[in-house]
């Protein structure tokens, strides 16, 4: 008899976010909570200041991934 686990069954995936702020802006305890919940969770949060930031994380996450 072949099993499959649920693992099996599902395609792989990632969940990749990028918080954009501005320079000097703190995090909010939303947004705290919700970077521990994508973590925690397997997930990439990453937080950037300003386009040129940006541009080069999602280059460094296209990289990785």
């Amino acid at each position: 008899l072949n099993t499959l686990s649920l693992h099996d069954a599902l395609p792989i995936w990632i969940s990749i976010n990028i918080e954009v702020k501005r320079p000097g802006e703190p995090q909010l305890p939303s947004q705290k909570e919700y970077e521990a919940y994508v973590k925690r969770n397997g997930g990439v949060y990453e937080i950037v200041r300003g386009w040129e930031e940006f541009q080069v994380k999602m280059g460094e996450l296209v990289a990785r991934f």
